[in-house]
C-alpha cells in the first residue's frame, strides 16, 4: 500500500540502488530482497523504470517499516502492565472518594460537596502533584510524531515554537487561574464555563461547552488512534488490541473515582515518562552518521520557521483555554502558591520534552541527508528512524512510553468531557454508573 502511495516520489529520485548497497546501509529496513532474476509482488507494485531483476527500490521509512520492532508478546505485556499499574494507583484513591460521597449522601457535609469533590478534587493537590499532572495530561503520543516533524520543517524556530507552545499555557493558567478561582469559586464551580455563564449568560456558556466538547473529543480520538496505530506498526497486531484496553480501563477508573483517579495516575505516569524520555532520546541520539555540513543544512533560522513559532503558540494557547480537564486541575490546587509552582514545574517539563523531540527530528533529518539515498519520506517518523538502529529494549521502552502518554492524556480528557457534558450541558450530577454509561 505504501509503496503504491509513494511510487511517483520514489521513481522521481535517482531511485534504485544495488542490493549490496542496501544490505550495508539499511539492512533493518530491507525485508525480503528478491534474488537476481526473480520478481516479487512488492517489485511488481512499482512502475517499470523502478523495478528490475538486478536492482531493488531503495527502502523508504514508512509505517510498514516499523513492523516487528517489538514482539507481539512484548507488546501485550507492556500494555497490560502499564494499564494494571495505572488502575491500581487510581483504585487507591477510591476509598477516600467513596468516603466523602457517603458522607454527602447522609446529609452531614452540605449539599453537593461530595459531587464537587468527585468532579474537581478541590483544594487537595500540592505543587509537585499539579506539576506532574500538567505535564502528563498535556504530553500525548502525538509528541513522538509532531515535534520531530516540526523540527525538520521549521528548524530551530519550529523546535522552540513547539517547546514554547507547550509551556506557555501553564504560564497562562498561573496568571488566569487564580483570577478565575477568586471571581468564580463557589461550590460546584470548577471550570472556565462557570465564569462564562456568570459573566455572559447561559447561551454563551453552552456555546463554549460545545466548542470544548468538540476539541476534547477530537483530541481523545486522536490519542486512541495513535496507540492503535503504534501497536499495529511496531508489533504487527490489530489496533483494537491496544485501543480497547486503554479506553476501557481509563474509562472505568475515571468513572468510578472521578478526577482524583486522573490526578493520582498522572503522578505515576509523569515520573515514568520523564525517565523514559531521557533514556530513549539519549540512546537514539548517539552513534549518528552525519556527513560534514548536513547538520548546518538542517539547523536553520528561517522566516517560515518563525511563522511556525507564532502559529503554534497562538494555537495551543487558545486550545488549552477550552480544555476543561486542565481547569479541573486549577481548582484542585490547595492554594494559589501551589498552583503557580505546579504550573512552573509542568511548563518546564513540557518545554524540555518538546525541545528534545524537536532536536531528535533535526538529527534524524541530518543523518538522512547523509545517506546515499534518502529513506525518511514521512517526516513525522523521524524519531522512529533513529529508533530503527536501537536494540529491542529501547524500542520496547518507546512503546511503553507511548502507552503512558496516551493513558495520561485519555483519562484527563475523559474527566473533562464528563464534567462538561453532565454539569454544563445537562445541568446535573452523575452517579458512577451513569458516568460509565
Amino acid at each position: 500500500f505504501w509503496l503504491k502511495q509513494f511510487d511517483s516520489r520514489l521513481c522521481g529520485r535517482a531511485g534504485a540502488l544495488p542490493v549490496e548497497v542496501l544490505r550495508v546501509h539499511r539492512p533493518n529496513l530491507i525485508g525480503v530482497i528478491p534474488a537476481q532474476g526473480t520478481t516479487t509482488r512488492r517489485e511488481s507494485a512499482l512502475s517499470a523504470p523502478c523495478a528490475s531483476a538486478k536492482y531493488f527500490q531503495a527502502p523508504v521509512l514508512n509505517f510498514s517499516s516499523l513492523a516487528k520492532m517489538i514482539s507481539q508478546t512484548a507488546a501485550y505485556v507492556i500494555i497490560y502492565v502499564v494499564l494494571a499499574a495505572c488502575s491500581c494507583v487510581a483504585g487507591s484513591a477510591g476509598y477516600f472518594v467513596f468516603k466523602v460521597l457517603r458522607k454527602d449522601a447522609s446529609g452531614t457535609d452540605g449539599d453537593k460537596s461530595g459531587a464537587d469533590f468527585w468532579y474537581s478534587a478541590r483544594g487537595t493537590q500540592g505543587p509537585v502533584s499539579l506539576g506532574l499532572s500538567f505535564f502528563a495530561s498535556a504530553t500525548g503520543a502525538w509528541v513522538l510524531f509532531a515535534a520531530p516533524e516540526v523540527g525538520i520543517l521549521s528548524g530551530w524556530w519550529g523546535t522552540l515554537g513547539c517547546a514554547l507552545a507547550s509551556a506557555l499555557p501553564c504560564a497562562m493558567f498561573a496568571v488566569l487561574g487564580p483570577i478565575i478561582r477568586q471571581r468564580c469559586g463557589g461550590d460546584f464551580v470548577f471550570s472556565l464555563t462557570d465564569w462564562v455563564r456568570e459573566r455572559f449568560g447561559r447561551p454563551l456558556q453552552l456555546y463554549l461547552s460545545l466548542v470544548s466538547i468538540f476539541y476534547m473529543w477530537v483530541y481523545l480520538v486522536a490519542e486512541l488512534a495513535s496507540v492503535g496505530n503504534l501497536i499495529r506498526d511496531m508489533a504487527g497486531l490489530s489496533p483494537l488490541v491496544a485501543l480497547l484496553p486503554v479506553s476501557i480501563s481509563t474509562m472505568v477508573y475515571t468513572s468510578l473515582v472521578g478526577v482524583h483517579a486522573s490526578l493520582l495516575t498522572d503522578r505515576l505516569q509523569g515520573v515514568t515518562m520523564v525517565i523514559f524520555i531521557i533514556v530513549t532520546v539519549v540512546a537514539c541520539s548517539g552513534g549518528l552518521n552525519m556527513a560534514e555540513g548536513k547538520w548546518d543544512e538542517v539547523s536553520t533560522w528561517s522566516d517560515a520557521g518563525f511563522e511556525s513559532l507564532v502559529t503554534l503558540v497562538l494555537a495551543l494557547l487558545g486550545a488549552e483555554l477550552v480544555k476543561m480537564g486542565t481547569w479541573q486541575r486549577v481548582y484542585a490546587a490547595e492554594s494559589v502558591g501551589a498552583l503557580r509552582k505546579g504550573c512552573a514545574l509542568g511548563g518546564g517539563l513540557n518545554f524540555l520534552t518538546m525541545f528534545l523531540f524537536g532536536l531528535a527530528g533535526m538529527l534524524a533529518e541530518a543523518q538522512d541527508r547523509s545517506r546515499p539515498e534518502s529513506t525518511l519520506t514521512i517526516k513525522a517518523l523521524a524519531f522512529f528512524d533513529l529508533l530503527t538502529s536501537q536494540g529491542s529494549g529501547i524500542q520496547g521502552l518507546v512503546f511503553a512510553l507511548a502507552v503512558c502518554m496516551v493513558a495520561s492524556s485519555v483519562d484527563s480528557l475523559q474527566t473533562g468531557l464528563l464534567s462538561v457534558l453532565s454539569k454544563d450541558i445537562l445541568g446535573t450530577t452523575l452517579t458512577q454508573v451513569q458516568s460509565l454509561i
